[in-house]
């Protein structure tokens, strides 16, 4: 059993260091293989939030007191939802 004096911590020994942290995680962000699977997980989650915005501003448009008041805007938002949802 390895005795280590007290408030010595493993940087302070040389085990491990914030530069090395700091390479390792640029080698992981360099990969393609992470790059590709962050691409797919904002894709599959950006695709609910988007079709549920549309159908609120579209609820919201519909729920107006006259057709003549609800061409303010209200469709057109629910438009660039639609057009951004997949």
């Amino acid at each position: 059993m390895v005795r280590r004096p007290q408030g010595s911590s493993s940087a302070q020994r040389g085990g491990s260091s914030a530069n090395g942290g700091l390479v390792g995680a640029g080698l992981y962000v360099l990969t393609g293989v992470v790059s590709f699977h962050e691409v797919l997980i904002l894709q599959a989650a950006l695709d609910p939030f988007l079709t549920a915005l549309f159908l609120y501003l579209l609820a919201r448009a519909l729920t107006g007191i006259e057709v003549s008041k609800k061409v303010n805007g209200s469709f057109a938002w629910a438009g660039v939802a639609l057009g951004l949802s997949p």
